[in-house]
């Protein structure tokens, strides 16, 4: 579904309820927002429902071969990291424990627990992995960053919703019609869309 079907869509389900009138660029914006939700949430369920990773399998990639300079590895930039689902050496296949900067200071500074070439750790620095313990290469896989309406291009010169497949482009087509629907209750909202146009510039 592209932006333009969708927002024809949410025409349709918006005049059954007889609601205010918004513009492409509002539609637009709520759209992004629901595809932000959409994704978060498939993130969050990715353990306990299987069906969330067949959902979000068209925004998965698996990178090149990431070589290390001084532990440390450069994220993609062609296709922006948005979350990891592993990290693993390239030689070996060793998993990258990636932690939260606690835990990785903590295991940096415990001499019982090292981290060495069978079980190296990492901790996300911005647009970095700093790997600890193992000096390979390493894959990431991981989910991208979702396409919004102001960002390049799928499957040609058409636009799909974040990235996704029909069956998701209608979940996340639901979202944004009750973000719509509440926006009107809730001044609460525009301050969501306020913030994501701000994220994307």
């Amino acid at each position: 579904m592209t932006y333009a079907q969708a927002q024809s869509h949410i025409d349709n389900l918006l005049d059954k309820t007889g609601t205010a009138y918004f513009t492409s660029t509002e539609k637009n914006q709520f759209i992004d927002l629901a595809v932000m939700e959409y994704t978060k949430n498939l993130i969050n369920t990715l353990e306990s429902d299987a069906q969330s990773m067949e959902k979000i399998a068209p925004l998965v990639v698996k990178s090149a071969s990431l070589s290390q300079s001084s532990g440390s590895i450069t994220l993609p930039t062609d296709t922006p990291v948005y979350h990891i689902l592993r990290a693993y050496t390239a030689t070996n296949d060793y998993s990258v424990n990636i932690m939260g900067y606690g835990e990785y200071a903590s295991a940096k500074n415990d001499p019982y627990h090292k981290a060495d070439t069978k079980n190296p750790i990492g901790l996300l620095k911005g647009g970095n992995l700093d790997v600890l313990g193992n000096t390979e290469n390493v894959y990431i896989e991981y989910i991208k960053v979702p396409v919004l309406s102001d960002e390049g291009t799928v499957s040609g010169s058409t636009q799909y919703l974040g990235g996704y497949d029909l069956n998701s482009s209608e979940e996340i087509v639901n979202i944004a019609v009750r973000k719509m629907m509440l926006s009107l209750e809730d001044p609460r909202y525009q301050l969501q869309v306020n913030e994501l146009t701000a994220e994307k510039r």
